[in-house]
């Protein structure tokens, strides 16, 4: 999703004057704040891409509070296994069983695996990626804010 260079510059605009005025030293000489004045459909525009950015920053903390509460309740269930961590299939989990390995092959050896149930795996396998998504559309959110 882009958003026009008028937008962006009212966007950039507007953080540059709210950051001069709270960092600046407040004393009778500088009473003035600077002012941009918009145009309706830059207010407009302005006004979405800030409901844009809010939608975008909701549904990312929705996705990212559904995933850390499936991964803590798998971890919760698997307790003598710390710090799970899923492989890419979603098929199984894996933790390292003693993390004070002195070589490399002894933490290996020491890797512990447990498959995860038809239901968990579908689980894994909506929610990672709903993760991802909503995460990179923030970001583009963000970027394109950002910009100009």
């Amino acid at each position: 999703m882009g958003y026009d260079p008028v937008m962006k510059k009212a966007f950039f605009l507007s953080a540059v004057a709210f950051s001069l005025y709270t960092s600046s030293p407040h004393s009778v000489a500088q009473q003035l704040l600077p002012t941009i004045y918009l145009s309706a459909s830059e207010a407009a525009k302005a006004k979405q891409a800030v409901q844009d950015f809010k939608s975008a920053q909701e549904r990312n903390n929705l996705a990212a509070t559904a995933w850390r509460y499936f991964y803590d309740s798998y971890q919760a269930a698997h307790p003598d296994l710390p710090d799970l961590q899923f492989a890419s299939d979603f098929r199984i989990a894996l933790s390292k069983k003693n993390l004070n390995g002195r070589f490399p092959w002894e933490t290996v050896a020491n890797l512990a695996t447990v498959e995860l149930s038809p239901e968990e795996r579908q689980k894994a396998e909506s929610l990672n990626p709903r993760l991802l998504h909503e995460s990179r559309n923030f970001q583009t959110i963000l970027r394109a804010a950002g910009e100009n």
